[in-house]
C-alpha cells in the first residue's frame, strides 16, 4: 500500500463511508460535518466575505440578482440573505433547483454568479459559458 493510500485513508471522513455521493443523505452528512468544524466555516465565511467585497468593488453599479450556482451544503445566503442559492438537485437549505448549463433567469438579470467549487461537475462547460454571457448584466463577472 502506497503512503498516499494511508494518508488519504487516514484522512477520510467515517461518517461518509458507504454513502452515496449523490444522495440527498450526502448532503444531510456533509452538513453535519461542516457544522462541527469551526475552522472550517470560518475559512467559508471569510471567502464568503471577499466574494461580496469583490462584487461590491468591481460591480457596484451592476443591476441584478447575485446566484450561488452548485450550493449543496453551502450557508452563503445564511451570512448573505439576498444570495439565490442553488443546485441541480433539491435540498432545504436551497431556494431553487437550477442546471446551471441551461438557467430559468431572464437575459441580463444576473449581478453575479458565485460557484465556489462546482464546475468540475458541469458535463459541457460551453453551454455553461453561453448562459452566463446571457444571463450576466453587462459589466458583471463570475467568482
Amino acid at each position: 500500500m502506497s503512503l498516499f493510500i494511508k494518508i488519504r485513508d487516514f484522512l477520510k471522513e467515517p461518517r461518509l463511508a458507504g454513502v452515496d455521493p449523490d444522495s440527498d443523505e450526502m448532503l444531510v452528512v456533509h452538513s453535519k460535518i461542516l457544522y462541527e468544524k469551526p475552522m472550517m466555516r470560518e475559512v467559508f465565511e471569510k471567502f464568503y466575505d471577499t466574494c461580496i467585497a469583490l462584487d461590491n468593488q468591481y460591480f457596484g453599479d451592476s443591476k441584478g440578482q447575485r446566484i450561488e450556482i452548485g450550493a449543496g451544503v453551502s450557508f452563503f445566503k445564511k451570512k448573505y440573505p439576498e444570495i439565490i442559492s442553488t443546485d441541480i438537485k433539491h435540498a432545504d437549505n436551497l431556494d431553487m433547483v437550477v442546471d446551471a448549463q441551461n438557467m430559468p433567469f431572464e437575459n441580463n438579470s444576473i449581478r453575479a454568479i458565485y460557484g465556489i467549487n462546482c464546475f468540475h461537475h458541469l458535463p459541457n462547460p460551453n453551454l455553461f459559458f453561453k448562459e452566463l454571457e446571457r444571463t450576466l448584466d453587462k459589466g458583471c463577472g463570475v467568482f
